[in-house]
């Protein structure tokens, strides 16, 4: 008995939760997912015709293209939820750590240098507690912007994160990779290290005491499997407990295109898997074409979702445009509020400790010194939380703002420094963005000078040729060998100012000393 050939039933991809609510788009989803239900292939084939067969392997061509198609949307939709739900809040994240890391930890590092400078052995305790100040600085910032994910990749990243978190809760975090090999697209290895960070948030909450994370790519998918070792709690209490990291778990694996597997007691061996996070790797960007002969309904209907397809891309964009404003600064203002919780319960408690030993020394000079720098470092953060130095740049220019960043690190550095221009701050033609950026890219390289350069010398050079804006840092030390070390933040964040103007930037061996470093951001004018 002749039997049909059929395309496997396709399951329906779920609809972002945000947009379930919009009656249109579960309409259009309705209809597209009940489209790939039944398109499907009803025809006779006879095992002993070569001619049928032939036609059997063009069906499974179109039913293969059909899935793609299927595959290709979810990927797509979920691309659109975290351009409208999460890119905002990404944003935000990236800016608040360059912020940081330009503004708070240089002076961290300053104060350090003035103590010991200062003082005697007695305050060593001091010294000590201003380094673990920073490792917790820095831990934060590797939560709010995973450099390592972007420079190394997912692999990598997930061992350092796991690292990061035998910090932050003195607990065993064990991390095993069976291959480098990671081939699934930027946004999936976002999503999927926010979840993983998720995850681990909800281990350090919990009162199990060692975790073992394993990655592992088999057959195209990138697997993880999540193992509390000494399960004192067990996976149902410590994974889906109310609270807000689990939903933040689920929701970064559904835009990964993730399959999560609870409790999977298959093996049976000492340590069963608490969780199996599973990520198929993307198809690739060309699809496999349709038959050219199949027959006339097939292609209707392939057509018919292609426009359906169309038509739903049409209207998310138009519905998510009209109120993205809206929630983008709600979100960015929602995050804020997170980011500050964080600084509140990581930091703000070792600043005070700071001030307490410093106070503890009985040395006033020292105590008021080291008070005066704290407050200083407190009003920076409060600053990069309520996003007021463009503001501030914006009413005293780009060269008076120049100007009294040098100053201060004249100050702090003891290097001899200077600025020099052939221009007025209302002369320079470029956007407010454009100044801040190289604001904070003046800033860091003189961040980079004191630490790095042992320079006794530096200049800052604001001129302009033309239509070309160009500012050099330079400085007489022993000269800066590590321009190519992309994963240092500092350097990555210079890079990361000077494209998103559109300016290029360069390290070349000193001109005007006979040792040292010259940076030069070059941009064009408006006009």
């Amino acid at each position: 008995m002749q039997r049909p050939l059929q395309c496997e039933q396709l399951r329906a991809v779920v609809l972002p939760p945000r947009l379930q609510s919009l009656s249109i788009m579960k309409k259009l989803w309705a209809e597209y997912s009940a489209l790939l239900v039944r398109t499907k292939i009803s025809i006779p084939i006879s095992p002993a015709s070569p001619a049928s067969d032939a036609s059997g392997i063009e069906k499974s061509a179109l039913n293969a293209r059909i899935q793609d198609i299927g595959a290709r949307w979810s990927a797509e939709a979920r691309a659109i939820q975290f351009d409208f739900e999460f890119k905002a809040v990404e944003q935000e994240r990236r800016r608040v750590a360059k912020e940081l890391h330009d503004e708070s930890l240089p002076l961290l590092a300053r104060l350090i240098r003035a103590i010991q400078s200062e003082s005697t052995l007695k305050a060593n305790p001091l010294i000590d507690e201003i380094h673990q100040t920073i490792s917790v600085f820095r831990d934060l910032l590797g939560e709010l912007h995973p450099v390592d994910l972007e420079e190394l990749g997912l692999v990598s990243a997930l061992d350092n994160i796991c690292k990061r978190y035998v910090r932050i809760c003195g607990r065993f975090v064990l991390f095993f990779d069976q291959t480098e090999d990671c081939y699934l697209s930027q946004l999936q290895q976002l999503c999927l290290y926010r979840a993983m960070q998720s995850l681990l948030k909800m281990f350090a909450e919990s009162q199990n005491d060692m975790l073992m994370v394993n990655y592992n790519r088999v057959d195209g998918k990138s697997v993880i499997t999540v193992r509390c070792a000494d399960k004192l709690v067990s996976s149902a209490q410590w994974i889906t407990s109310e609270r807000t990291d689990f939903d933040s778990f689920e929701a970064w694996s559904a835009l990964a295109g993730a399959k999560v597997q609870l409790d999977s007691f298959a093996l049976r061996d000492q340590f069963p898997n608490d969780i199996v996070i599973t990520v198929s790797e993307e198809a690739p960007n060309t699809l496999p074409a349709a038959p050219a002969d199949c027959e006339d309904l097939s292609q209707a209907r392939l057509s018919e979702l292609d426009t359906i397809l169309a038509h739903a891309k049409d209207e998310w964009a138009r519905l998510i445009n009209r109120d993205r404003a809206l929630f983008e600064n709600l979100a960015v203002e929602s995050e804020r509020k997170k980011i500050s919780e964080e600084i509140d319960r990581m930091l703000l408690p070792r600043l005070q400790k700071i001030t307490t030993l410093a106070t503890q020394l009985g040395d006033n000079e020292i105590a008021y010194d080291v008070n005066q720098r704290i407050s200083v470092i407190a009003s920076g953060v409060s600053a990069v939380m309520s996003d007021l130095h463009p503001k501030l740049l914006a009413e005293a220019g780009l060269i008076a703002s120049i100007q009294a960043l040098v100053d201060r690190f004249r100050r702090a550095s003891l290097i001899e420094s200077t600025v020099a221009s052939n221009l007025e701050s209302e002369q320079i033609d470029i956007s407010q963005d454009a100044k801040f950026a190289i604001y904070r890219v003046t800033q860091e390289a003189l961040n980079n000078i004191e630490k790095h350069s042992r320079a006794t010398h530096a200049t800052v050079v604001v001129e302009q040729k033309g239509d070309l804006l160009r500012v050099s840092i330079e400085d007489n030390g022993t000269g800066f060998q590590g321009a190519r070390n992309t994963l240092s933040r500092g350097l990555k964040n210079i890079r990361e100012r000077a494209s998103g103007i559109g300016a290029s930037v360069d390290w070349q061996n000193a001109i005007s000393f006979s040792s040292g470093t010259i940076v030069t951001i070059s941009l064009r004018c408006l006009t």
